[in-house]
């Protein structure tokens, strides 16, 4: 078997990043966490709330955040502890299919990722490397493959459009 042992490392570093997920996860529906950065006029935010990702890019950077990061590029705020009635109803009038959403304001653009994507993505990052591929293709390969292709644009028109 070639590259075993570099197949054990990558599986356990993604194994690692799993758990890590699952606690941040569990802690999201407590604790906020938030990480700044900025460029120029430019700030993106990413924070952790109710079992989800936020992602928010503002074109201006906000008077409130220049307040708080000053002359730093990064700025990472950790374990604030929020009323759960207040900031997780703001996080519930996103559009959301199956906990992905976006919004659109005046100054920024918000992006909706839930948790348990993140956790998926590294599990399978995981697996791959155990998986015995193989270098032809049958037409079970095909229909399967273009089955996924279809149901992933498929969500993609259904959360646009809802």
């Amino acid at each position: 078997m070639k590259y075993r042992k570099l197949r054990i490392a990558w599986s356990i570093a993604w194994g690692i990043a799993c758990l890590l997920l699952i606690a941040l996860w569990g802690e999201s529906y407590r604790y906020r966490y938030t990480l700044v950065g900025k460029a120029n006029s430019q700030m993106l935010t990413i924070d952790t709330l109710g079992g989800r990702y936020r992602l928010m890019h503002c074109a201006s950077a906000h008077s409130a955040w220049n307040e708080l990061m000053g002359d730093d590029t990064f700025v990472f705020r950790c374990r604030e502890y929020h009323e759960t009635s207040g900031l997780v109803d703001e996080w519930q009038q996103a559009r959301l299919a199956l906990g992905f959403g976006w919004g659109r304001d005046v100054i920024s653009e918000t992006i909706y990722i839930p948790q348990w994507f993140t956790l998926l993505i590294s599990a399978l990052f995981a697996v791959v490397p155990w998986i015995k591929w193989s270098r032809r293709f049958s037409l079970r390969t095909l229909l399967i493959a273009m089955t996924l292709v279809a149901v992933g644009l498929g969500a993609i028109v259904y959360v646009l459009r809802s």
